[in-house]
């Protein structure tokens, strides 16, 4: 049950921003930790999406909130190296009207609580926190609600009558209203003495008290040129005293006209009429940006605040008839909200002269409001297309001066569905040649991708365990929360496969599927792998997503960011560093030190550490029905408990589970953004097991380890050094970096290079003479007992290679020649002083050399893959073209 708020005056309070503090209450939202907010709006004239993401996104996502921003379409002028997140974390809409689209609102609301602000502020960071604004909150939950939220839901539920709004802006703002007339239902009503009123709902001066009133007092950055708004209000409230704040540099009005206004009122009423300079100085405070109309009557205080500047526009029109769309809140103020300054004389202040406000600079500029994605393309929302455009297009990855077009739209067009392939956050803009030739562009408009966009958080009782975990419980002693991490990504991956079945049955119907059905059917598409990584922060949380996508951070996750980003925050502004959009309103540290530092696991209980190896199987038997993110994840973590200690060291497992994991990342699986990340971290997998074999022993692990790495070879070559460093320092001490870096760089010069005996050789020469004779041969001399033996083992580890050829002898005069040209393999051998020997053997269907070696001894016993000759082991002309096809015409081994 909800509890009741313990005093009314909680309900709705109206004051100074910097009081009422709206970050402040978004974060105590989000603090609750119920994540019951289904939508955050906001409504806003001017937006720095930046600055939204960089200190509202997060808490609003976090609170469980889809977030919507509907914004003034001719004020939109976004920053598109600095945006991340637009199109797939939220949306945002553009009004297109021939005044301004004002209003000033956040609303985060849901089931069980709602928390509506509505002040002077815009959508930025001056409105936020530079500048001096007037803000008034509203609370409301289940038990509890102000009467005014009865009213911000009738003027939400209208406002689409009224402004042209996109489907998805349209759908938020009735889904707002919906939530606050639940509550309402439920909850105590209590009339706080505020009322919301809106411009589209009738002129806002017919909320204003007809007077005499005893007090006015007036602020605002913005004043109609003839002064025409502060002649009506006087005019209406018939004020005895009369109070006018300016702000010289900032205020935009023309003296002369206010003067005038001011000057009749008082010869025609004898009213005090006084004139204050502000006492913040442009010249290092801060810009009085609050819109005021304070009154006093019978004792009482009251005010009209929220986004309505001193003008006609905003005040004595309604919006759509030569109207501002403005919303503003009249109620009761505990002090007066007028601005100190110092008595002042109008004629001797220049004004900051504007001819208008919010009236369109140049109506024949189109527009695009929205972009919204839909199967098989997007659908554009244009406004004031009055010639035909050309539609150009700049994909999400692309630098964002990088243009092509795409389509185009004729004249009076107010929507276009354009087929194409692009992920939510690619960016559309209008195209078009004047008369004069000169090219001009629309602002850029982000491609909003529904279904990332509209993803929420869901209730805490419904979020799985790992939500607010970090790496280092992968560690602990709780095999349980291993099981809880599997079947997250048992989740997202039937999540991913109903994805792409929903994709080839819309491609395969040609017919919309359901709405939230999109998306290709491609792991290594751009789409599917930015919604992993945005499906893999919504299960497991943010401290543990990093690790899972194989991240080398373990810092809150960041999701992918293109290459060309900037980051807008200024060094020299307090506070802009204590928190990101990807935070999620939290601190997630590293955790404590074995989060990041080796660890040894060898003493543990036997039950823990089998528990972790059957995770490690059962993970890689799930590996190939996951996305390639979490296919590293997988690996990560196998990695980790195998140089943890919870396998014996000769057990083979640890690496057979390493080297199917690693083979399982196919380079075509592999999206380029990530080519870095598994081309790293494959590399240290390669490393550690070549780390763990005897290369020049002959036996499994050896084998295992030189098919390993031939495999991965096109996987290496995307390794990075900075990369390598950070994942090995999870799995090997510190002061064994450079030493394992050093191997891993051997382990890519052998995978990138020709030559198969690269991995090889090197450790021969510890046993042997080692020569090479060729690129693809290899000759090598010493202690041994049968060269045709050793020279066929030494095949059968380069033998996913064809056409090479090995020679082994040693100081008595034996020797022997083998080479594989498949499936033909050929051996030469001579023994004492019997006669040069030939076998040539065709190998079929899984025997290779190296099972061939394994399953005997060479000798005189006929086998299978014998080609038979007469008289026997005699030289062919079949088995010399084999020799031949490798360069050898002599099979005798070359002089070392």
């Amino acid at each position: 049950m909800t509890a009741p708020f313990e005093d009314a005056a909680q309900l709705a309070v109206t004051g100074p921003q910097h009081v009422i503090a709206p970050l402040a209450h978004v974060a105590a939202e989000e603090a609750q930790r119920d994540r019951q907010a289904t939508d955050a709006l906001f409504l806003t004239f001017n937006v720095d999406l930046a600055y939204l993401e960089t200190r509202l996104l997060g808490l609003c996502r976090a609170a469980g909130a889809a977030v919507t921003v509907i914004a003034d379409a001719d004020a939109w002028s976004p920053d598109v190296r600095s945006v991340r997140f637009a199109g797939r974390h939220y949306h945002a809409g553009l009004v297109a009207t021939t005044h301004a689209f004002h209003p000033k609102l956040t609303l985060i609301a849901g089931p069980e609580r709602a928390v509506a602000i509505v002040g002077s502020g815009n959508l930025t960071l001056g409105g936020w926190q530079y500048n001096a604004e007037l803000a008034t909150v509203l609370l409301a939950n289940r038990t509890s609600a102000p009467r005014a939220m009865a009213d911000l839901r009738d003027l939400l539920g209208s406002l689409s009558a009224v402004a042209r709004l996109d489907p998805l802006s349209e759908q938020a703002l009735s889904r707002c209203s919906r939530h606050l007339d639940e509550l309402l239902h439920a909850a105590d009503v209590i009339d706080t003495g505020h009322r919301l009123a809106a411009s589209w709902g009738g002129r806002l001066i017919d909320q204003l008290p007809v007077g005499p009133v005893d007090e006015l007092l007036l602020s605002a950055p913005f004043h109609d040129p003839a002064a025409g708004a502060v002649r009506a209000v006087l005019g209406r409230l018939q004020p005895r005293t009369v109070w006018l704040a300016v702000q010289p540099g900032w205020t935009a009005f023309e003296p002369a006209s206010i003067a005038s206004v001011l000057d009749a009122y008082n010869s025609a009423t004898d009213a005090d009429v006084r004139v204050v300079r502000d006492e913040e100085d442009p010249a290092g405070g801060r810009y009085r940006h609050g819109k005021l109309i304070e009154w006093t009557s019978g004792g009482s205080r009251r005010a009209l605040t929220g986004s309505p500047n001193l003008s006609v526009a905003a005040l004595l029109r309604t919006a759509g008839a030569q109207g501002n769309f403005e919303l503003a809140v009249v109620g009761p103020v505990a002090g007066s909200l007028f601005p100190p300054g110092v008595p002042v004389n109008l004629r001797e202040i220049l004004g900051r002269v504007v001819q208008s406000e919010g009236a369109s600079t140049d109506l024949g500029t189109p527009i695009i409001t929205a972009v919204i994605d839909r199967d098989g393309g997007v659908t554009i929302h244009l406004a004031r297309v009055r010639w035909s455009v050309e539609i150009e297009m700049s994909h999400l990855t692309d630098q964002p001066d990088r243009w092509h077009v795409v389509g185009g739209v004729v004249a009076g067009s107010e929507t276009a569905d354009i087929d194409l392939d692009a992920a939510g956050g690619s960016r559309i803009r209008l195209a078009w040649t004047n008369v004069d030739g000169v090219r001009g562009w629309s602002a850029v408009q982000f491609i909003t991708d529904r279904r990332a966009a509209l993803t929420r958080l869901g209730p805490s009782e419904r979020r799985s365990r790992t939500q607010r975990s970090l790496p280092s419980d992968l560690w602990g002693d709780d095999p349980s929360f291993l099981s809880a991490v599997m079947g997250d990504l048992s989740a997202i991956a039937s999540e991913l496969a109903a994805r792409r079945s929903g994709a080839a049955l819309a491609s395969r119907s040609g017919s919309a599927q359901d709405e939230h059905v999109v998306g290709s059917n491609d792991d290594h598409h751009l789409e599917p792998w930015l919604w992993i990584q945005s499906e893999t922060l919504a299960r497991l949380g943010p401290g543990l997503a990093s690790y899972a996508l194989a991240l080398p951070s373990l810092g809150a996750i960041d999701s992918w960011v293109p290459e060309w980003i900037d980051t807008v925050v200024p060094d020299d502004v307090p506070g802009l560093d204590e928190d990101t959009a990807d935070n999620l309103a939290e601190t997630i540290s590293d955790g404590p030190a074995d989060a990041t530092d080796p660890i040894d696991q060898r003493s543990d209980d036997e039950y823990l550490r089998t528990r972790r190896r059957t995770w490690c199987q059962n993970a890689a038997r799930v590996a190939p029905t996951l996305p390639v993110e979490l296919r590293l994840f997988v690996l990560r973590v196998t990695l980790r408990f195998w140089q943890a200690g919870n396998w014996q060291d000769d057990d083979l497992q640890p690496l057979r589970l390493v080297a199917d994991l690693v083979r399982g990342l196919t380079p075509e699986d592999v999206p380029r953004q990530l080519a870095a990340r598994v081309g790293s971290l494959s590399a240290v997998a390669v490393a550690l097991v070549r780390g763990s074999v005897d290369l020049g022993a002959y036996n499994e692990r050896t084998l295992l380890y030189n098919e390993l790495a031939r495999s991965a070879g096109r996987l290496l070559a995307d390794a990075e050094p900075d990369v390598t460093a950070l994942y090995l320092d999870t799995l090997v001490p510190g002061t064994k970096i450079d030493y394992w870096l050093g191997e891993i760089d051997d382990c890519r010069d052998a995978a990138l290079s020709d030559d198969p005996f690269g991995d090889v050789d090197d450790i021969l020469a510890l046993d042997y003479t080692v020569a090479r004779p060729g690129v693809r041969m290899l000759q090598l001399e010493g202690n041994l007992t049968n060269p045709a033996q050793r020279a066929l083992e030494v095949i059968g580890q380069v033998e996913d290679r064809t056409g090479v050829a090995v020679w082994a002898s040693n100081p008595k005069g034996d020797w022997a020649l083998v080479v594989w040209r498949k499936p033909d393999l050929v051996t030469v051998s001579r023994t004492g002083s019997t006669r040069i020997r030939w076998r040539h053997q065709r190998l079929t269907g899984i025997v290779g050399p190296a099972s061939l070696a394994r399953q005997t001894r060479l000798g005189d016993s006929q086998s299978i893959y014998d080609i038979v000759t007469r008289p026997k082991f005699w030289r062919t002309d079949d088995a010399a073209a084999v020799l031949e096809s490798v360069g050898i015409t002599d099979p005798a081994p070359p002089v070392i």
